[in-house]
């Protein structure tokens, strides 16, 4: 308020002032003109399933966060997105040398496995952060906690292609102009592209199953997600959907799987251990989360894991996640139809501040705009 008064009492910065007032408290502030939307995203939009799902939760976040590339000072250190991507890439290198070398997985051993992640995890950090890796203690750390994490998913991969008639069909899939899938071209209601989609499939894997060829694809995350029916129905959980759409329309298959896998290195203390007897590899692959969808298919759902050599099952744990396939096509149609809108939107220069809300999802709870957002100042 004192910061108000100082400026509307300033002759040289009333009018100013007085402006901004005006626009902040209009009613009419969803929308910009097509031209402006143009000029800020271009004539052809590129988009991913993460801006999709930004623009769906929240629409005014993304015009803040792609529009006006308003961004927090960055700071040194490892980001969680960092540490991603570096954990990304040793998974892909990993299983890409396996399936070049036609390794078996039942040859595959645990040591072996870890081994090789630690090296090319500690490899892919050191290009990334070079000084800050030699200088620090911490980024040491940071770098054998990647290790861990990286060799623990690595090696729940391994055991399950080794239950699992599913094979690769490839890892970290670019879909871009060049890349391994052409970009995704959006359309309006005239035909005209508005829009291309571009975006990285972390694994995809396929199978005949009674003389069908099905896919899954699998998304790694740093922490438990469901791929929950209200989230995807709102378009703010549909990049399994737009994957496996992609990969099965391309193949010619059918959509068996789509999955969330936690990357974790879970810490099971031995009191929790029921009896000696029980597995530590079952009781650590009990404690990394796998969420998403599979078809309720007997035939499927054996070829898709017939569960490993000390019980794990490599399969998601509630009965809302075994759905028909005629459900799961249901679920991508209308995951394809948020992405027209959200794409039209977009164009059209729509950014509502209305974020998406629902039992256990809130756009605002972690937003870096809450304090120039209208809606949250109302709150």
């Amino acid at each position: 308020k004192e910061l108000y008064n100082f400026f509307i009492n300033d002759e040289e910065y009333r009018e100013k002032t007085e402006k901004l007032v005006s626009v902040i408290s209009t009613k009419d502030n969803e929308r910009i003109s097509k031209a402006m939307a143009e000029e800020l995203y271009g004539k052809t939009l590129m988009l991913s399933a993460s801006k999709l799902e930004k623009y769906n939760a929240c629409a005014f976040s993304y015009f803040l966060n792609y529009g006006l590339i308003a961004q927090e000072r960055e700071k040194a250190g490892i980001e969680p997105r960092s540490t991603g991507t570096i954990q990304h890439a040793a998974l892909c290198e990993f299983f890409s040398e396996i399936e070049k070398s036609k390794t078996p997985y039942e040859n595959i051993t645990k040591e072996d496995c870890y081994n090789r992640i630690n090296e090319i995890v500690k490899n892919e950090a050191i290009k990334s952060t070079e000084l800050l890796y030699e200088a620090s203690s911490y980024y040491k750390y940071v770098v054998t906690r990647m290790q861990g994490i990286a060799a623990r998913t690595a090696w729940e991969v391994v055991k399950f292609y080794r239950s699992s008639t599913f094979r690769p069909v490839g890892f970290e899939i670019t879909i871009a102009t060049g890349g391994e899938i052409p970009a995704i071209t959006v359309t309006d209601e005239k035909g005209e592209g508005i829009a291309q989609i571009r975006g990285i499939i972390d694994r995809a894997d396929s199978a005949v199953v009674d003389g069908k060829t099905y896919i899954s694809i699998v998304d790694y995350k740093s922490s438990q997600k469901k791929l929950e029916a209200r989230l995807a129905e709102a378009g703010v959980h549909i990049q399994p959907l737009l994957y496996a759409d992609i990969i099965s329309k391309r193949m010619n298959a059918s959509p068996a799987a789509m999955l969330y896998m936690q990357m974790t290195d879970p810490i099971v203390e031995e009191s929790k251990l029921k009896n000696m007897e029980d597995s530590l590899e079952k009781t650590i692959s009990q404690n990394i989360h796998l969420g998403g969808w599979l078809v309720d298919n007997e035939s499927v759902v054996s070829a898709y894991s017939r569960g490993g050599e000390n019980g794990e099952k490599f399969l998601p744990g509630g009965k809302s996640d075994m759905i028909s396939e005629k459900e799961l096509r249901d679920r991508i149609d209308a995951a394809n139809i948020k992405i027209h809108e959200a794409a039209m939107g977009i164009k059209s220069g729509f950014f509502p501040i209305k974020p998406y809300t629902d039992k256990g999802f809130d756009p605002c709870s972690y937003c870096i705009y809450d304090k120039i957002c209208e809606q949250r100042l109302e709150l």
